[in-house]
């Protein structure tokens, strides 16, 4: 089975509205989102462990750029190598996954 690629210097939007575009590789250079929903995008174990293969490090995860709790696709258009210290939650480090946490708090509480 070939490996799924995204395509070069292309902007896409997702069902949710969410707003991707991919460098001169073809790897995820922005994302945006105006307005983020508590949904449940799933999970792709075999997308996470092969994003970036030729960008990742050892200690890498494949990190969802759009929380799957906020409907970010569980897909490669949605997954970046990120470090498991900043991605998973450490008592020191964790900032991504902290983030991700006050921002489900926040939508909970009906803020913006």
């Amino acid at each position: 089975m070939k490996p799924k690629k995204l395509k070069a210097n292309i902007e896409y939007t997702t069902p949710h509205g969410h707003v991707y575009r991919t460098d001169h590789k073809g790897r995820i250079k922005e994302v945006y989102a105006d307005d983020l929903s508590l949904l449940d995008g799933g999970r792709n174990s075999y997308a996470q462990r092969t994003v970036g293969r030729e960008d990742r490090l050892p200690d890498d995860d494949g990190g969802h750029l759009i929380a799957r709790g906020f409907g970010g696709s569980k897909d490669i258009d949605n997954l970046v190598p990120q470090s498991k210290y900043i991605n998973r939650s450490f008592k020191e480090n964790g900032e991504w996954y902290n983030m991700k946490k006050e921002w489900q708090k926040a939508i909970k509480k009906g803020e913006k």
